[in-house]
C-alpha cells in the first residue's frame, strides 16, 4: 500500500485491502467445499513446500490434486496446506474429494511419486483405482547413488527403457539396462527395479492418454507455474496467506485451459 502511494497518486486504503482478501477468502472457502460436477477418470498427487510463519517459522507442505476428466481436460481440483505428506495427510485430502462427488467407480488410475504416505492413502480410500508410479522420479531415485562419471549415460539409457510399446518390450529393455549396468551401479539398479511394475501400469490404458499418466509431469507444469510466482515473496505469514495466493495461481493455471487441443472448424461449416 505504502508502495503504490509513493509512487503514483492513488492510494489503495487497509480497508480496501481488507475486503479484497473478503471476497478472496470466500472463493477459497467456495472451492474448497464444493460439489464435483465434472467425472473424473485419473488422478495426480504431489506436494510442493512453502515458507510458514505460523506459528513459527517453518516449511509446510502444499498437498495438491489434479484431476483429468473423460475428455482429458487437467485441472488443480483441491489443495491442502498441511503439516506433512504423511499417509494421514493425503487420508484428508482423498477422503475430502471423495465425500464431494469424486468416488470409488470414477477413478481408474492414481498417478504418483512414489511416495510412502501417497501410495498407503491411495490404497485405503480408493482401493479399487490402479497406481502408477512416476518413471520420471523413478529414474531421478536411481541416479541419486549413481557416480558422476557414469550419470549421464546411465541416465540416457534408464530413460529408453520405457521407450518400449508394450510390457514385454519395456521388460526387454530393463533386462538388456541391468545386464550392462547391474555389475558397475549395483546399488543403483537395484533401486530401479523395485516395484518397477508399478511405472507400467499406464500400459493398461488407452494409449492416447500414456503421455498424460505415465508421470506427474503434468501436476509438476503446475507446481512449477506456483513457484515462479512465489519465488520472491519468501515466507507467507499463515495458513491464510498460503490458501489465497495459492487458490489464486492455481485458479489462473486452471483458467488457461491446459486441454486437449480442439479441432479447427472449417470456416464454410462455421
Amino acid at each position: 500500500t505504502r508502495n503504490v502511494k509513493n509512487i503514483t497518486s492513488a492510494y489503495i486504503s487497509q480497508q480496501s485491502v481488507s475486503n479484497i482478501f473478503k471476497k478472496i477468502d470466500k472463493l477459497v472457502y467456495e472451492f474448497k467445499t464444493k460439489r464435483f460436477e465434472k467425472k473424473y477418470k485419473y488422478l495426480l498427487l504431489d506436494g510442493l513446500w512453502i515458507g510458514n510463519k505460523e506459528p513459527f517459522k517453518i516449511n509446510k507442505p502444499i498437498l495438491v490434486v489434479m484431476g483429468i476428466t473423460e475428455d482429458n481436460y487437467q485441472e488443480i481440483i483441491s489443495f491442502r496446506v498441511s503439516d506433512s505428506e504423511s499417509a494421514n495427510c493425503w487420508i484428508e485430502v482423498l477422503e475430502d474429494i471423495k465425500s464431494r462427488g469424486i468416488t470409488e467407480d470414477d477413478i481408474e488410475l492414481i498417478v504418483n511419486d512414489g511416495a510412502g504416505g501417497i501410495k498407503a492413502a491411495a490404497e485405503i480410500v480408493y482401493p479399487c483405482a490402479k497406481q502408477q508410479l512416476c518413471f520420471e522420479h523413478k529414474i531421478a531415485g536411481s541416479l541419486r547413488t549413481v557416480s558422476p562419471k557414469h550419470r549421464k549415460e546411465y541416465s540416457a539409457d534408464c530413460s529408453n527403457i520405457w521407450n518400449g510399446k508394450s510390457k514385454s518390450e519395456i521388460r526387454s529393455n530393463l533386462k538388456e539396462f541391468d545386464e550392462k549396468w547391474s555389475k558397475i551401479e549395483r546399488r543403483a539398479v537395484r533401486k530401479l527395479k523395485t516395484n518397477f511394475d508399478k511405472t507400467i501400469t499406464y500400459l493398461d490404458f488407452n494409449r492416447k492418454d500414456w503421455v498424460l499418466i505415465r508421470s506427474t509431469s503434468r501436476l509438476e507444469r503446475a507446481n512449477k507455474f506456483f513457484r515462479q510466482r512465489t519465488h520472491y515473496m519468501g515466507c507467507f505469514n499463515g495458513v491464510k496467506s498460503v490458501e489465497r495466493i495459492a487458490f489464486c495461481i492455481f485458479w489462473v493455471y486452471n483458467e488457461k485451459g491446459y486441454h486437449p487441443k480442439k479441432k479447427k472448424v472449417d470456416q464454410k461449416e462455421k
